[in-house]
């Protein structure tokens, strides 16, 4: 029998956390960016929300707005739970509906 040096069951608890938080991670990124746009919060030092998403995240103009549209075809689904059960798990997953 294999012994790792740790809990099986606090390693797959831990495991299945993680993993949760990186298939949640363009949603909470979308919601940042746009909370950042919206609120104008860039302006202490950049002039444009362009600008700041390309020095400050290497995101060009289209990236950025793809996943703020992302985070909103998120948020809309997230109102039809009784219709969407599985919600996306990356950007690409809706960037169609984005459009």
């Amino acid at each position: 029998m294999w012994t790792f040096g740790f809990d099986l069951k606090s390693y797959g608890a831990n495991r299945s956390r993680l993993e949760h938080q990186v298939e949640k991670a363009f949603w909470q990124a979308g919601i940042a960016l746009r909370e950042l746009r919206d609120r104008k919060l860039y302006r202490s030092t950049h002039k444009t929300f362009e600008e700041y998403c390309k020095d400050r995240f290497s995101y060009n103009r289209s990236c950025s707005y793809q996943i703020i549209d992302a985070a909103d075809v998120v948020d809309k689904l997230k109102e039809c739970p009784q219709i969407v059960d599985i919600l996306p798990t990356a950007e690409g997953q809706v960037r169609q509906e984005a459009d």
